[in-house]
């Protein structure tokens, strides 16, 4: 078990897809932004900015808060819950 070498899915997925590529990314370490992952990487954060300020209804307190909002509110309960504060968890399953 020691001796054997542990290997990252991403890894194996680009191997797959294209072992030149593979090669120089994860063995050379050779990677360079191109304009589309650059555009890409930002389109992306948009994306996920303009869904934490959608408003959402909590489904245990029933008011009206931010996605963003709603995550910490969720991590405050998940806390409170592993340390027994409260009886359960109420989980939060966004659409």
């Amino acid at each position: 078990m020691a001796d054997d070498v542990l290997v990252p899915a991403r890894m194996v997925n680009e191997w797959v897809y294209c072992p030149r590529l593979a090669y120089l990314e994860w063995v050379e370490g050779e990677w360079a932004d191109s304009g589309d992952t650059v555009n890409g990487r930002r389109t992306l954060i948009r994306a996920f900015e303009r869904r934490l300020e959608q408003e959402v209804t909590h489904p245990v307190f029933g008011y009206q808060i931010s996605t963003r909002r709603m995550l910490h509110v969720q991590a405050r309960l998940l806390a409170k819950s592993l340390r027994g504060e409260i009886p359960a968890y109420p989980h939060y399953i966004p659409r």
